[in-house]
This record gives C-alpha cells, sequence and structure tokens, in this order.
C-alpha cells in the first residue's frame, strides 16, 4: 500500500511538473513550482475554494473549483495546479475520510487539464 501510495505521488507530480511546462513554459521543481503566492490575478474565486478546502470539504472544493474555473483564463489552471498540490500533500487516511482519494487527485489533475485543452492521455 505504501508503495503504491508512494507511486501514484510520484506521477501527480510528473503530471504537474508536465502542465507546467507545456503550459505555462516554467520548469521549476519542488513544492514552489505549484504554489499560488497570494492571489491569482484575477482569480479572487480561487479563495473562495481554499476556505472550503480549509473547512475540511474536500469535494465541495474540487466541485468548487472546477465551477469556477474558465477555460479563456489559464490562471484557473494555476489554480488547479495549486489545488491538487495542497490535496496531494494530505495524507491518504485524511482523504479518504473526506470521501477522496490519491486516484480522485490525479484524475481531477488530468479533468483540469482537458478543460485547458491538454490531453495527458488518462490515469498513469
Amino acid at each position: 500500500m505504501v508503495y503504491e501510495q508512494d507511486y501514484i505521488l510520484r506521477q501527480i507530480e510528473i503530471l504537474m511538473q508536465g502542465i507546467r511546462r507545456v503550459f505555462f513554459g516554467k520548469r521549476e521543481k519542488g513544492a514552489a513550482a505549484f504554489a499560488v503566492s497570494g492571489a491569482l490575478p484575477g482569480a479572487l474565486w480561487y479563495t473562495r475554494v481554499l476556505e472550503r478546502l480549509e473547512a475540511g470539504d474536500i469535494n465541495g472544493a474540487e466541485n468548487l473549483l472546477f465551477a469556477l474555473m474558465d477555460p479563456a483564463e489559464p490562471q484557473g489552471l494555476l489554480a488547479a495546479l495549486d489545488f491538487y498540490n495542497r490535496l496531494r500533500r494530505i495524507p491518504e487516511e485524511h482523504l479518504l475520510e473526506s470521501g477522496f482519494s490519491l486516484a480522485e487527485v490525479e484524475q481531477g489533475l488530468l479533468d483540469a487539464a482537458a478543460l485547458y485543452g491538454l490531453d495527458l492521455g488518462g490515469p498513469i
């Protein structure tokens, strides 16, 4: 189980790096590559998503993220990268208690990328 969890976490990180390079042309590594510092310009809606996440409503936060993302605004994908980066750092036990899983983190990231026209081929 630990090996499988580590594998999924690594695959999520690789997906995030790929999206960041392809869509934003950035090559940073580590958590700083995905973190949003301060408010996203024009995306103050993301603070509502984070408030839900901090309240422990992971599913509600993800639903709100997708409801408010606009494919015409690239900062939505940046917000999704930050959101899923935050989720991958939550212990899997807590995710499961909240009705979420690492596989859903990976799928959500793929779905967000697809919304912005990036076909990453499906779960790894």
